[in-house]
């Protein structure tokens, strides 16, 4: 058994770089379209993909601490399809986590305008614009980071009914 949650907490680290990189790939070719591969190597780009990294990778260790607990408590109620339930489980907790890093990436873009005007990334990009990553970073980090209980709780009230009574 512990041979077992040791090789499922590696596979989770590799789908969490995996998901890391999926989504910002996706997320670069939205915010910054099909000049990607010109901008790669600027520094406001390279701000902007820290910023987002760490966005990413807050609410995902708060996922992995909860898929952890779900796996031993799968474990302990010897479930006849546990490969299943632990996959289930797994993608229900890292679909909310993406969910949750995207509605705090647009409502920190909202926030920005709100505060520094209309300004793009493009512009910011095209004109070496360091502070607009900058601030840009320190809001998303910050409203994930208020909002952290929120999001456990969601979570939690996302999981399957019988792993609720197990970890309460």
């Amino acid at each position: 058994m512990n041979t077992s949650k040791l090789f499922l907490f590696l596979l989770l680290c590799i789908v969490i770089g995996l998901l890391i990189t999926m989504v910002l790939r996706i997320l670069s070719k939205i915010v910054f379209g099909t000049r990607i591969q010109s901008v790669t190597s600027s520094i406001p780009y390279s701000i902007w993909t820290v910023f987002v990294v760490l966005g990413i990778c807050i609410p995902l260790s708060s996922g992995l601490k909860i898929n952890l607990e779900v796996i031993d408590s799968i474990y302990k109620t010897n479930q006849d399809n546990l490969h299943f339930e632990i996959t289930k489980t797994i993608a229900i907790v890292f679909g909310l986590t993406i969910s949750w890093f995207l509605i705090w990436y647009i409502m920190a873009s909202i926030f920005l305008s709100i505060y520094a005007g209309k300004f793009s990334d493009h512009h910011a990009l095209d004109n070496e614009n360091y502070s607009h990553f900058v601030r840009k970073g320190i809001i998303i980090i910050g409203l994930i980071i208020s909002f952290m209980p929120v999001y456990i709780t969601i979570v939690r009230m996302f999981l399957p009914n019988y792993l609720n009574q197990i970890i309460y």
